[in-house]
Parts: structure tokens; sequence; C-alpha cells
């Protein structure tokens, strides 16, 4: 939040993507930028995955973080199946772990296994005209020819 751009920037990412990993933070709890993407990421259907972050600091409230974050659903919802999706992970991204429970070890598997088992894949129709949303345009290196990544909705890309 803060630039200019930044509402046009989330819709963007948005648009991109099935599903998002909601990092909050146990320490400092919901910031009002997280307030605004979940908004617009459950407007759109997308599946979230709730994943507490710095539960390892001394300081950090898991309690009163998940608190505010089942409020924050409770404020934002578009329908109430998208609370039955509202369940938490616990880590630390700087210690390299994530779990189902407030555990302080592991590593992300469990937060990858969840993204495949909660996340579906993109669904495309190949036979129609090509549908491509830009996000980023860059430069090959090597050859100097532009590159565009995006997502492609619609046909396919030869």
């Amino acid at each position: 939040p803060g630039h200019l751009d930044f509402g046009g920037e989330v819709e963007r990412a948005l648009q991109m993507v099935e599903g998002f990993v909601l990092l909050v933070d146990a320490k400092e709890g919901v910031r009002p930028g997280t307030r605004y993407v979940l908004r617009k990421a459950l407007a759109l259907g997308l599946r979230p995955i709730v994943c507490l972050n710095k539960i390892d600091k001394d300081d950090s409230d898991v309690g009163k973080t998940c608190e505010a974050v089942q409020d924050l659903f409770l404020e934002v919802i578009a329908n109430e199946e998208q609370l039955d999706e509202l369940n938490f992970m616990y880590g630390s991204g700087r210690s390299g772990y994530m779990n189902d429970e407030p555990i302080k070890e592991g590593n992300l598997k469990p937060l990858f296994d969840r993204i495949f088992e909660k996340i579906p894949s993109p669904k495309c129709d190949d036979a129609d005209p090509l549908q491509f949303l830009v996000a980023q345009v860059d430069e090959d290196a090597a050859t100097k020819q532009k590159i565009a990544i995006g997502r492609v909705f619609k046909g396919s890309v030869k």
C-alpha cells in the first residue's frame, strides 16, 4: 500500500492465480493492506491458505492473531462457503518450516502439500483463440528479445 498503482497491481496479480497464501505476521497481526488484498481475492473466489509467520519470535501472539484473521474473514467474505476453507498453518519463513499446528520445527513440505491439496489447477481451453494477460515484460539477456510473462486464459502459444 501507499503507492499510486497498488490497487492495480493487486488486481493484475490476483487475475493470475487460482488461490493464495495469506501470510500474516504473528507479532504484528493483520495490516491494512491485508484487508484490501483479502477482500479482492475472496471476491474473485480464490482459495485461501492462511499462514501465521514468525511464531518463533518471543513476542508473537498466535491466539490473538488467529482471532484477528477470523474476524477479518467474517468482515470480508463473499459467501459463507469461504468460512469452511479457513484453516491455519503456523511457522517461520526465516527458519523454513510451516505446520498444521504451532510447532516450532520442521520444513515447508506441509505448506507445499496444502497448496497442491487446496489450490485447483488452472482451466484452459486450447481450441479457443488466444487470450493472454501480460503481467510483466522482460528482455532475454542473450537475444535481447522481449519476453511477455503472464497467464494464458484461452488458446495456446506456438
